[in-house]
């Protein structure tokens, strides 16, 4: 006897339209054929993913008597297509999503529109320009979205850290002196400058880079000096006395 779509997602049949997306998601990534997982089992998951996803499918199922899923296959060409093609192929769609920077900062869901369709992704923290990542789909497809991080004018990434540059007056880098950082979090710190900094010293905030999966980055102040327009006669007798 065939298993129910609630067992095999180790659902309850009260579970609601969340949690059963979410134990969907979960067992889809476990069972995955391009991560070692049962190709048969990765079916039958969407299958009865398919079955309850939500009251009109659960409503369906309980009264269709067969038990199974119930496939739309009007229409041909809907972006994530007709899972009977599934048996022949595994198709899969390849996207380019562009993100600026500080769309990394809020890793985590998103909404995506691809051609008239809403899809939820995953964004991972710390993802690189180039990465692609699979995102399986209830009917067995594969999204692929490869993601482009725009070049950025104020950061420099390297990784998970990020530097900024931070222009102080010449005079504060020789005394030293403490000024406002504004960080990606849009976060204001104060750091303190000590005496004698060199133009293009590297100042350390930890943690204050990009969010990744084990630990966070840092953020580097580089210090840019602002030279004087002018220097008064007595200030340039008492450097050239220092000297010699």
């Amino acid at each position: 006897m065939a298993q129910s779509p609630y067992k095999i997602l180790n659902v309850s049949k009260n579970a609601s339209d969340a949690e059963i997306k979410k134990a969907y998601k979960k067992k889809a990534m476990q069972c995955h054929p391009d991560k070692g997982g049962d190709e048969v089992k990765f079916k039958q998951i969407a299958n009865a993913y398919e079955s309850i996803k939500n009251a009109k499918a659960r409503h369906q199922y309980e009264h269709s008597g067969f038990g199974g899923v119930h496939i739309n296959t009007g229409n041909f060409n809907d972006i994530f297509g007709d899972m009977s093609r599934q048996h022949h192929r595994k198709p899969s769609i390849r996207v380019n999503l562009q993100l600026q920077l500080e769309d990394l900062v809020i890793a985590g869901a998103r909404l995506i529109q691809l051609n008239n369709q809403v899809v939820e992704i995953e964004v991972p923290p710390g993802v690189n320009d180039g990465d692609t990542i699979r995102y399986p789909q209830p009917n067995g497809m594969d999204l692929l979205i490869t993601y482009r991080i725009q070049p950025n004018k104020i950061w420099e990434r390297q990784g998970l850290n990020l530097i900024k540059e931070h222009e102080l007056d010449f005079w504060d880098l020789i005394v030293g002196t403490e000024t406002n950082v504004i960080t990606i979090h849009n976060q204001q710190l104060k750091i303190k400058i000590p005496p004698l900094s060199e133009p293009g010293a590297l100042m350390r905030l930890k943690g204050q880079g990009l969010n990744g999966k084990e630990k966070d980055g840092d953020m580097f102040i580089k210090l840019i000096a602002k030279l004087p327009k002018n220097i008064p006669d007595s200030i340039i007798t008492s450097i050239t006395n220092l000297k010699n």
